[in-house]
């Protein structure tokens, strides 16, 4: 079931609160805007009126990006500090 922004930050909300309350610790992750259109999202930005200077920009950051995950597995190593 795709949920919706709103819904996914509600519920991290509650994690986290959840876990503040239980003095546990808090680890989030969301995919909240993983599929979220970039057609979309310049319609709805030309459509509120934002300034189309700004509206180019935001074209501009979002054409041609690209990413990609490397996973690899480290030794073990003891921690002198930090947070783990």
């Amino acid at each position: 079931m795709r949920r919706t922004t709103t819904h996914e930050l509600v519920d991290i909300l509650r994690h986290w609160n959840q876990a503040i309350d239980n003095n546990s610790c808090i680890r989030a992750v969301s995919k909240a805007f993983d599929h979220v259109d970039h057609s979309i999202v310049i319609c709805k930005l030309t459509a509120l009126g934002v300034a189309p200077i700004l509206v180019r920009w935001v074209c501009s950051f979002l054409i041609d990006r690209q990413q990609r995950v490397k996973f690899y597995v480290s030794d073990w190593l003891t921690l002198s500090g930090g947070m783990p």
